[in-house]
Parts: structure tokens; C-alpha cells; sequence
């Protein structure tokens, strides 16, 4: 093999052997608990509405690193007859990676799948 094709291929694989390492430093040092204790803070301080979800838990899809939220429930007015009601079945939310390293959310992106909305007068 000529040398020029051995360098290439050590510093291709250098760069994937970092890439995988970042990855799973930043899965390791996702702030769990702390993603879900905000979710129910910010969820709490809605007022006259009520969220509900099932599941909340860490995520991959593809390559991203995320969270994934099941059976999330929207209703408003939380309490009489319903002039909005919201369902979805999962929501994927995309985080950034290098502010996970530093144990701080930033979302990048949001996917949503199988999603209904009904709207009473």
C-alpha cells in the first residue's frame, strides 16, 4: 500500500474513533433527570392548560442524540368542556452535541409523528 493511502486511512479513522468518542460522552453526560424535572416545570406552569404524557425518556434516531416524548395529551381549558384538544404519539426532540458536554440542553430540532388536533366551539 503506498504511503500516502496508509495516512489517509489513519487519519480518517482518527477522526472517526473522535467522533464516536464525543458521541458517547455526550450520551453519558446528558442531564436526565434534570431534562425530565424541567418538563414537568415548564409543563406545571401552564396556566389553563393541561399536559399529560406517558414516556419521557433519552433517545437515539439515526445520529442524533435526543430526547423522545410518548403519548403527550393538550387539552385547554384543563378543567369543563375542552375548546382544544391535542394528541400526538411522539415527539423526537434533537439536541445539540457539544453543549451536552457541558451538561447544558440546547435543542436543535423537533420531530413529530402521528399528531391530531381537535378544535370544539
Amino acid at each position: 500500500m503506498k504511503r500516502w493511502l496508509k495516512i489517509a486511512v489513519v487519519v480518517v479513522g482518527t477522526g472517526v474513533a473522535a467522533l464516536a468518542l464525543l458521541f458517547a460522552l455526550a450520551w453519558i453526560l446528558m442531564p436526565r433527570d434534570w431534562i425530565e424535572r424541567e418538563a414537568k416545570r415548564q409543563a406545571s406552569r401552564m396556566s389553563g392548560v393541561a399536559i399529560h404524557w406517558n414516556r419521557l425518556a433519552p433517545s437515539l434516531e439515526g445520529l442524533a442524540i435526543g430526547v423522545r416524548l410518548e403519548g403527550l395529551t393538550v387539552r385547554a381549558p384543563a378543567t369543563g368542556d375542552p375548546a382544544m384538544d391535542a394528541r400526538v404519539n411522539e415527539v423526537f426532540f434533537r439536541m445539540k452535541l457539544l453543549p451536552l458536554l457541558f451538561r447544558r440542553v440546547e435543542v436543535s430540532a423537533a420531530r413529530v409523528r402521528n399528531a391530531w388536533v381537535t378544535m370544539l366551539d
